[in-house]
Order: structure tokens, then sequence, then C-alpha cells
């Protein structure tokens, strides 16, 4: 999880007022986190209560979609992503997995049915299905489909691409708009999927999120990156390094810029975070964590205890004093233009 790659997906995600970026194990133990997730993503962009009720179950449906349905290549590989970001006119949910060729065809056939339907005639078709019993190749009489072309309020978007003879990648697109808002044509939102998907693969990503301090969030987060760091000492250092970096960004007025990446590396996790400020802000910033991390282990643990028994407000730099504390070799601060982050190595 280079600065490079991850620098790639941060600006992939900008103006997102919330985002939330999985490419992990996809643990069904992560559905409860997931709802109060929905509520967490649009509570961070001001949207009404029935927005945020219609976009959990949409999250959950469309994760579930894939811990149900995927076809993977084998035990422990990753070839699934989830994302969901609030912008401007509308919150969107992607989640992209493979799936059997014969399975690809049945869904493709399913999904441009519902498309063009009425929210009346989807309650009906749903009702329908549902009194009948009848089944669809997604099983459960495609029930989830229906429901969440209705909720979101306007036909799910859909790629298929096929992988080989055998297996082909399946995009699920669900935009769930502000009223009046316009939304992207579906294929330039799709494209847009793909991509952040490819990213994340390639990147070795567990989970990433952007928002702007909300404690659900942050617990949600927590939660998750608990499940998918299975060694108990580096899953710990990992909720250490969010919270102080978290910390000392906000500390900062920064928090709303950042993106917190876990991920594996060289085979061992590792957490980077990215965000913007003004060049100056930049600067002093930059030049502040050099003057800790030149500190020997002593002097930094000195240093530490000092920031934390200090007054309320005294101590601005305790995050990174922590930050430096937790990482193995010594902290540095990657800059790339307007941008800049740091990496841990957990």
């Amino acid at each position: 999880m280079d600065a490079e790659a991850a620098h790639s997906l941060y600006r992939m995600l900008v103006g997102d007022r919330f985002a939330f970026v999985y490419a992990g194990s996809f643990d069904e133990g992560h559905t409860a986190q997931l709802i109060v997730l929905g509520e967490a993503a649009a509570a961070v962009s001001g949207r009404q209560r029935t927005q945020r009720q219609r976009l959990a179950f949409v999250i959950v449906e469309a994760y579930q979609n894939i811990t149900r349905h995927r076809a993977m290549a084998g035990s422990g590989s990753r070839e699934c992503s989830f994302a969901v970001r609030a912008r401007a006119a509308c919150d969107e949910v992607a989640a992209v997995n493979p799936l059997s060729a014969e399975e690809a065809g049945d869904l493709d056939s399913a999904l441009r049915r519902l498309r063009g339907a009425t929210s009346d005639q989807l309650r009906a078709l749903f009702l329908a299905r549902l009194s009948t019993g009848g089944t669809t190749a997604r099983g459960g009489a495609g029930l989830g489909l229906i429901e969440m072309a209705r909720r979101s309020g306007q036909a799910l978007g859909h790629r298929i691409v096929p992988i080989d003879a055998h297996r082909s990648l399946f995009v699920l697109h669900a935009a769930l708009a502000q009223p009046g808002a316009r939304t992207d044509e579906e294929s330039q939102a799709i494209d847009r999927d793909l991509g952040l998907h490819q990213q994340a693969i390639a990147m070795g990503l567990l989970v990433a999120m952007r928002f702007d301090g909300n404690a659900a969030a942050q617990e949600t987060l927590l939660r998750i990156i608990e499940r998918e760091i299975p060694d108990g000492v580096a899953s710990r250092r990992a909720a250490q390094a969010f919270l102080a970096s978290a910390s000392w960004l906000q500390e900062h007025g920064l928090i709303e810029t950042a993106l917190f990446c876990f991920g594996i590396e060289q085979g061992r996790p590792a957490m980077r975070v990215i965000w913007t400020a003004p060049m100056p802000v930049m600067m002093e910033l930059s030049a502040r964590t050099a003057s800790i991390v030149r500190l020997s282990r002593f002097e930094l643990d000195r240093l530490y205890r000092s920031a934390v028994t200090a007054e309320s407000g005294a101590a601005p730099d305790l995050g990174i004093i922590e930050l430096a504390r937790i990482q193995r070799s010594r902290l540095a601060i990657d800059l790339l233009g307007a941008e800049a982050s740091i990496s841990i190595q957990l």
C-alpha cells in the first residue's frame, strides 16, 4: 500500500462527503456494522431520516449479494469490493464480485426486466414473488434486488464483464438521489465503480474510509478492522494508529479532508492516512513532525507522558507523538503536491 497507490485512491474519492471502500474478507459478521455505517454516511451528509433508512437497507442487501453469491477463484482470494459514497447529489452503493457465467446470464435478464418499473409495479412484483415463493438464480425469489430497486427510487445499474469461460465480474450500482437532483449516466457511474474496484484490489486494500469525525462511523471502522486483522497485537496497533491520526487531524481542522486506508503491505497489515491542506499549513505540520520523529525512543516516551498530562488544548501534537511511538521505523510525511500522507506498519 505505497504512497502512489493510496494517493490515487484518494483522488478517486475527492469531493465525497463520506466514502467507505471495502475489499476484505466479506465476513457476514460485518452486516450489523454496515447498518450503523449507512446511518452514519447519511448523517454526515445531512440526509433526512427516511433517506438514512433506505440507504442502510440498500447497503445491507448489496453487501449480502456478494457474501451469498460470489464465485471465488479459491480460498483466500480477494476479488470483491464494496463501496458507499455520499456525494453532493446522491448516495451511491457499489458491489463488485465474480459469479458463474451461467448465473450471470440469468441475473442480467432479471435486472433488465426491472428497468422502467414504477414503485407500485415493483411493490406488486415483490408481493407476487413473496406469495408464490418462486425462486430465481439469486435464491430467495430475487426479493432483495426488487426491493433495492424500489427503495433506491430508480433502476439498479449493472454490468457483467467476462473473466474467463466459467466466471464473470458482476458490478451492481444503486444511486439514491436527492429530490430534484440528477445522477450520472449509468455507464459513467459503473466505469467509476470498476476503477475504484481495480485500484482497491491492486493496492491490497482491506478498508478505507473518509468521514468528518462522526463517532458512529469511527466505531464502525474500528469493529471492522478488529475482524479483518486477526493478529491481536496488529489489530490493537491499527486501532491505536487510527485514533491517534484522527485526533491529530481533527485538532488541526483537517479531518474532513482525510482518507484512512488499511491494507496488506509485504504480507503485513499497514495503515496510510492521506489528507490535503493549504501549503503553509502543510509545511508547518511537516516541520513539526520532523522535529518529533528525530527524537530517541526515551525522549518520545517522555514527551508523550508530558503531552498526556498537559491541560486540555496544550498538546496539539499528541497524535503525531503517539504515531511516532507506534511506528517500527522512522515516521515520515510523504508530500505529493497539495496532498500528504503518513504510513504506519502494524
